[in-house]
């Protein structure tokens, strides 16, 4: 619901975010997108931690996840496309500009590849390949999020902001403090079951 409400916030824009990315449909997109990476970060997540501490990776679960999200993956292709023919923005997407390009690296690369690569038993029983499949799922939802609040809104306000070091340590901090936040908790909480190290292959 928090990823809706951050779409919603753009429906105030209409004239100024890229018709690739603007629609009233955003809160939706928002959602859909974040239905899907919430299975990927816990690929993610578990692959790190089974690394790091040396503890057990449920593949099965894992690889249902994966075809979870996969599915997902499908659904957000879908309204995303059908959204695109429906307003009549699909045309905006043979221009070679810069938005276009981003919004191709954005589904391509972000969305249908890993949606395809999930569907496969193949790399969703291999441990290796499913990380790398979530890994591309998670950068294509950080990637639409970069798009519609920058890329997107570019033509309008020219591309004049760039984030300086101390807004830059103070993101950089709150992503370490929670690592090192979950790595205490992780020692001295019974947060894991036996241990089991990660797959040699992987």
């Amino acid at each position: 619901l928090h990823q809706s409400s951050l779409g919603s916030l753009f429906l105030i824009v209409p004239s100024k975010l890229s018709q690739l990315w603007y629609t009233p449909l955003l809160p939706v997109m928002f959602f859909l997108s974040a239905i899907a990476v919430g299975p990927a970060m816990v690929i993610v997540e578990s692959n790190l931690s089974c690394r790091a501490f040396g503890r057990g990776l449920e593949s099965d679960l894992l690889a249902g996840l994966g075809k979870a999200t996969s599915v997902a993956l499908f659904l957000y292709l879908f309204v995303k496309v059908a959204d695109l023919l429906v307003r009549g923005a699909w045309t905006r997407l043979l221009t070679p500009t810069m938005s276009s390009g981003f919004f191709w690296v954005e589904i391509v690369l972000g969305v249908l590849l890993p949606a395809v690569l999930l569907s496969q038993r193949s790399v969703r029983e291999d441990p290796k390949s499913l990380f790398r499949a979530a890994l591309l799922v998670i950068g294509g939802v950080v990637l639409n999020r970069f798009n519609v609040s920058m890329i997107g809104m570019w033509a309008y306000t020219g591309p004049t902001y760039i984030p300086t070091i101390g807004e830059i340590l103070v993101s950089l901090s709150l992503v370490l403090g929670g690592i090192a936040a979950f790595g205490v908790i992780a020692k001295f909480l019974p947060v894991f079951g036996e241990a089991c190290h990660y797959p040699e292959n992987a």
